[in-house]
């Protein structure tokens, strides 16, 4: 495949949209999802239909990833006829528009063992039969530094989750060590009190137990009253981090919370 240069439970997105509300982050990894879209090719010839031309490959800017790092898709078409054309994306995880319908952007649903994703692109000019494509993609597990250094750790201005509402004033404190962060948080007490604990979520990170770790329960907002307010805190979406890094930090707890 040709590569371009360009970050579950998860649910799905389309048309570049964000759309949370009501979805279910605890049932495991995301059966699939689609986005369709159409784009206007220019002035439409009256005449014979001409098939629309489709490049052979689908561009990726990488086609190996960790869970929940995302992939920008795109695939190169031109119409002769100036036909309206009309794109579908397919393929286990999750999609959302990037600019228009023939580029996409693409994320893993969650996983505890590498696996590959074939994700395939139709497109029709509504005349003629859909044209297909497909890549493969590598998922791997991510490891704590995937996880530290690109969620725990990342200054809020470029879109960090934690350290923008702990830092070094919250009651949690982050580290600034990826060693003294997993210590943290793999098997870690956490602040939330007695009720939180025994509503079932004992720690900051339970290894393979998504549901009784706190960190995963509250960026999910499926947390126990008990145990205080999704994270980030008042955040006006569920769940309340975004799909992808649910993906990746759930993705690294069923595997184990390894110290990689």
């Amino acid at each position: 495949m040709s590569d371009i240069d360009g970050g579950s439970d998860a649910g799905r997105t389309d048309a570049g949209v964000r759309r949370d509300g009501g979805l279910n982050t605890d049932g495991g990894a995301d059966a699939g999802a689609s986005d369709a879209g159409g784009i206007d090719a220019g002035p439409r010839d009256a005449g014979p239909n001409h098939v629309p031309m489709v490049m052979p490959d689908i561009l990726a800017n990488r086609t190996t990833v960790y869970a929940g790092q995302v992939v920008d898709l795109a695939l190169g078409v031109t119409d002769e006829d100036g036909d309206f054309l009309q794109f579908t994306w397919s393929g286990g995880g999750t999609f959302f528009e990037n600019g228009n319908p023939s580029a996409q952007r693409w994320f893993s649903a969650e996983t505890a063992t590498p696996m590959t994703v074939t994700l395939n692109v139709s497109v029709t000019d509504g005349r003629s039969a859909p044209i297909t494509r497909q890549i493969v993609i590598n998922v791997t597990v991510p490891r704590f530094t995937d996880v530290y250094a690109n969620i725990l750790a990342v200054a809020p201005l470029q879109g960090g989750q934690c350290v923008g509402c702990h830092g070094t004033m919250g009651m949690f404190q982050i580290a600034g060590t990826r060693a003294g962060a997993y210590a943290q948080l793999v098997n870690a007490p956490h602040n939330r009190g007695a009720g939180c604990v025994n509503a079932g979520v004992p720690v900051m990170v339970t290894p393979g137990d998504v549901q009784r770790s706190l960190i995963y329960r509250k960026m999910t907002s499926t947390q126990p009253t008990a145990c205080g307010d999704g994270m980030p805190a008042m955040s006006m979406v569920i769940p309340a981090s975004p799909l992808q890094f649910i993906v990746t930090v759930g993705s690294w707890i069923r595997a184990g919370a390894r110290d990689d």
